[in-house]
C-alpha cells in the first residue's frame, strides 16, 4: 500500500479485511512466505524459446517458464536489469520486468474459501491506495471457471 494519509488507508484496509472474514496481521507479518525475484515478460510470438533461453541465462536468469502468451523469465534481484539490458541487446523486447513476490508454497484453493479469497483479492486491488496485491494461493481450475461465470 502506498499513501498519503495513513489513518485514512489504514482503516479502510482493516475493514475490507475484516468484511471478507480475513485478518490484517502487522507489517511484515507474512514476508517469510515470499521469495522477492526479478521477472520479466516476453511475448511468445516475438522469442523462439530456445534463443531467447540461451540469451536469459547467459545474462543471470535463474529460470523460464511458459504461460499461455508470455514466456517468463525468473532472475534474483541483483540480475533483473542485467538480464533486461541483455534480452533489449538481443531484440527481445520484454513486455514486463519488475520484482515480484513469489510464494514459497503456493497453497490450492477451491469452493467457498477459494471464492471469498479471490473477492478479497479483488477488492484490495481495487482500492485506490493498494498498488499490488500479492497471494501465496492458487485457485483451482474449476474455481476459476465457476468464478468467470462459465460453469
Amino acid at each position: 500500500v502506498m499513501t498519503d494519509n495513513r489513518n485514512r488507508t489504514a482503516p479502510e484496509i482493516r475493514k475490507i479485511f475484516e468484511k471478507h472474514k480475513g485478518q490484517l496481521g502487522s507489517a511484515g507479518v507474512a514476508a517469510w512466505a515470499f521469495d522477492e525475484r526479478g521477472q520479466i515478460l516476453v511475448e511468445k510470438s516475438a522469442a523462439q524459446e530456445e534463443a531467447l533461453f540461451d540469451v536469459a541465462v547467459g545474462a543471470g536468469a535463474e529460470d523460464m517458464s511458459s504461460s499461455e502468451t508470455h514466456w517468463v523469465i525468473t532472475t534474483s534481484r541483483e540480475c533483473l536489469e542485467d538480464v533486461r539490458t541483455a534480452l533489449v541487446a538481443a531484440e527481445f523486447q520484454p513486455t514486463e520486468a519488475q520484482l515480484v513476490q513469489l510464494p514459497k508454497t503456493p497453497k490450492g484453493v477451491e469452493g467457498k474459501e477459494g471464492a471469498l479469497l479471490m473477492r478479497l483479492v479483488d477488492v484490495l486491488e481495487d482500492h485506490d491506495d493498494v498498488q499490488r496485491v500479492h497471494v501465496d494461493f492458487e485457485p483451482s481450475d474449476a474455481l476459476v471457471e465457476a468464478l468467470s461465470g462459465h460453469s
